[in-house]
């Protein structure tokens, strides 16, 4: 038996739960780069400064590539239950969205 509210907050502890491990993940990749140019070219193509990651960059990277995440998720879902209350905005927000585009 679940009602709207557990069925929301399993849906935003899914979405927390993605968000934590896509910046983690997100934040070694750049490492592992740096791990393969390091033993695939010699050391006269690498710059040397600021190619070694100092732990607390790669700690503010992991958090902020969360937060990004988390951000852009929560709006995705919040135009998801847009369109749950009313089948209309599953037709104003793409038409607001290409009209906001042909602006810029």
């Amino acid at each position: 038996m679940t009602n709207r509210i557990t069925g929301n907050l399993s849906n935003i502890g899914f979405l927390a739960t993605a968000c934590v491990f896509g910046g983690i993940t997100a934040s070694l990749c750049g490492v592992i780069f740096r791990v393969v140019m390091y033993f695939s070219f010699d050391g006269s193509q690498i710059v040397w400064n600021g190619f070694f990651l100092a732990f607390s960059d790669l700690l503010l990277g992991i958090i902020v590539a969360i937060l990004y995440m988390f951000v852009i998720s929560a709006q995705g879902y919040f135009i998801g239950v847009l369109t749950q209350l009313n089948e209309a905005f599953a037709i104003i927000i793409p038409a607001v969205d290409t009209v906001s585009e042909k602006n810029f």
